[in-house]
């Protein structure tokens, strides 16, 4: 796995020549205030993860920077999407802590940061719950909540994911497929699936199954 920084660099480097129209979206700027961060969500961010909120600024433009067709949020977006599920899933009288990171859960958590989206009801988040996943990516989905298992372990590891995708056309989401193999053993309706980058003719990248 690289340091967050490295496969940055690598993300914005290969966007510039090959994905021009994403690379169009990503804005160096960033209001990002670690502290101001932690205290609206009660608890320390992974550093790999205010590390990539530190460098990259406000990449809400890059649509569909990341496996499946997900953009990535601004702070702002980010919290604000974890406010509003919270809030929705607190007046229905769910559980918003249990468990460890990585666990499935029907309500959507207070340790569930949203990091990006697809337009569609469904985020990545960051599982900020204890235990040896910690940090890790999940999906959630409005419709379906979190019950299927970690994409990656990390933001670090889903950077390096995307980059290596980028740079050298092997496919993503290798985690989350050897992660369905083994949790969905014996049930072979559901899928497993990994994706490989491509570009559109007007030069915006997408994720092809």
């Amino acid at each position: 796995m690289a340091p967050v920084e490295e496969s940055w660099k690598r993300i914005v480097d290969w966007l510039g020549g090959s994905a021009p129209a994403t690379a169009a979206g990503l804005s160096a700027s960033s209001s990002f205030d670690l502290d101001e961060v932690e205290r609206a969500i009660g608890r320390p961010l992974p550093p790999d993860l205010a590390e990539w909120w530190r460098i990259a600024g406000d990449a809400s433009g890059a649509e569909r920077l990341i496996p499946m067709e997900h953009t990535p949020l601004s702070v702002a977006d980010a919290l604000e999407a974890r406010r509003y599920r919270l809030d929705l899933h607190l007046r229905r009288g769910e559980s918003i802590v249990d468990g460890e990171g990585g666990d499935p859960s029907r309500g959507f958590q207070s340790a569930f940061l949203p990091i990006a989206a697809d337009g569609h009801g469904r985020f990545l988040f960051v599982d900020l719950r204890g235990g040896p996943l910690h940090g890790c990516v999940g999906e959630w989905d409005d419709a379906g909540s979190f019950v299927d298992v970690v994409s990656w372990p990390s933001v670090a590891e889903m950077l390096s994911d995307v980059a290596d995708a980028l740079v050298y056309g092997v496919p993503a989401l290798t985690f989350h497929a050897a992660g369905r193999l083994r949790h969905f053993a014996g049930h072979p309706e559901v899928p497993v699936f990994t994706c490989r980058a491509t570009v559109t003719p007007a030069g915006q990248l997408t994720w092809a199954t």
